[in-house]
């Protein structure tokens, strides 16, 4: 199959609700990568700049089944040995999303959501995904993309503030920077989209 061909280069698409009012947040990023055709691919959805935490964060992390297979998920870093005991891995759940006339698109929902109103700070990894690229897939760029409107209609992501004495949830702005796989050794620059599906 080749690749999406109506975007400029392997660049990574980003964005913010930037919903009025709200303090900034972190960034929430997955970078870049090369696979063949045919392989398995394992990448971490990183959270940095985030010095003053969130409460609560949602990324809706879009795979198009005609370049890849969702094989796993994991919260937080399956490579480190602790990660059972952090709060990422036992406060993120997953749920499996299809968006209306999406066919071919699977959407990963992770939420983080911390119920003793406690922010989580530092740089931390959300999730380990494991993906597998399709065997007829050919060289090209390829999008993962982080949906940083999700459901318009919920907040992707607070922070507890003290206002007049008490703990009180405000909306914050993460930057989301999505993905892109590299396949093979694509010849031209353009082999790519930048546009969600």
């Amino acid at each position: 199959i080749a690749p999406p061909a109506d975007g400029p280069a392997n660049t990574q698409q980003s964005g913010s609700q930037d919903r009025p009012g709200a303090l900034e947040g972190p960034t929430v990023e997955i970078g870049k990568m090369k696979a063949e055709a045919g392989e398995t691919i394992k990448f971490k959805i990183n959270i940095t700049n985030n010095k003053d935490g969130f409460n609560g964060l949602i990324a809706w992390l879009d795979i198009d089944e005609r370049y890849f297979e969702f094989v796993d998920w994991t919260a937080g870093d399956a490579d480190d040995p602790d990660n059972e005991d952090s709060d990422i891995f036992n406060l993120t759940e997953l749920t499996e999303y299809r968006k209306p006339g999406k066919t071919d698109l699977l959407t990963l929902v992770q939420l983080y959501f911390d119920a003793s109103a406690k922010n989580l700070k530092g740089d931390q990894v959300l999730a380990t995904v494991t993906l597998k690229v399709k065997d007829n897939v050919k060289d090209g760029y390829y999008p993962l993309f982080l949906d940083y409107n999700g459901d318009p209609d919920r907040a992707m992501a607070n922070r507890i503030v003290e206002k007049d004495g008490k703990n009180v949830p405000v909306v914050i702005n993460p930057l989301y920077i999505s993905g892109v796989v590299q396949v093979g050794n694509p010849s031209d620059i353009g082999d790519v989209t930048t546009e969600p599906p």
